[in-house]
């Protein structure tokens, strides 16, 4: 009898098939999604995964290698990967339970990021990090959130991901913080959240003043748009 690939479901995803569909790969360049051909799951259905696994990562994910999971959730998060969360921002879902998805991505950063990363910067190149802290520093530079080129379609959808990229400052862990700094330092080119982003990170600066000088400096950057 030939072995099960429990990776592979049918085009009727079910959460758990489509969480072993996701992950359950050996990491390999070039990654396994360019090649695979399982029918995709539909916006509705890509909405309530990313849900209930942003909400409880750790357990669901717990099997997993740090480069399984940055493999996976590189594929979830970046657009050139697939269209997984372009869910966030489809006008067709409702809008709370967008809402709801995009915050559920600051659980992911306190009950997975912040567990399993290593709290090297990834701007330097710092020896010893994670594999898992790829996705983490890159996370909002990939993902197709938030979405400033039509600012007042998406405006709930733009502000509840800075709400999450704030909240992560708030973390006492340096590659979550180096995430969040990322994406606001994207945020600030467009002007009419940059009152916002300079808000976030003076406060950050000032309640933190025994942070790391790489850290701080790469938040003064960020405050003048200027990322890596």
């Amino acid at each position: 009898m030939a072995p099960s690939q429990p990776h592979q479901p049918p085009p009727a995803h079910t959460f758990e098939q489509w969480v072993a569909w996701v992950f359950d790969h050996p990491v390999t360049k070039p990654e396994w999604h360019w090649t695979d051909r399982t029918p995709r799951p539909t916006r509705a259905q890509s909405l309530s995964y990313l849900i209930e696994l942003f909400e409880a990562p750790e357990g669901l994910l717990q099997t997993y290698s740090d480069a399984q999971l940055n493999q996976g959730l590189w594929f979830l998060t970046s657009n050139s990967c697939s269209e997984h969360f372009y869910a966030f921002t489809d006008p067709g879902l409702p809008e709370h339970q967008r809402l709801r998805g995009v915050r559920a991505i600051g659980t992911l950063y306190t009950h997975l990021f912040a567990k399993r990363c290593s709290p090297h910067l990834s701007h330097l190149d710092e020896a010893g990090r994670t594999s898992l802290n790829s996705v983490c520093y890159m996370l909002w530079d990939i993902a197709p959130l938030p979405r400033f080129h039509d600012h007042a379609a998406f405006a709930a959808v733009n502000l509840a991901a800075i709400d999450v990229m704030e909240a992560c400052l708030a973390l006492d862990h340096d590659a979550c913080r180096e995430s969040a700094l990322h994406g606001l330092g994207e945020c600030h080119w467009f002007v009419p959240v940059r009152p916002r982003v300079h808000a976030a990170i003076d406060t950050f600066l000032a309640r933190s003043p025994h942070l790391r000088p790489e850290l701080a400096a790469y938040a003064k950057h960020a405050r003048a748009g200027h990322v890596l």
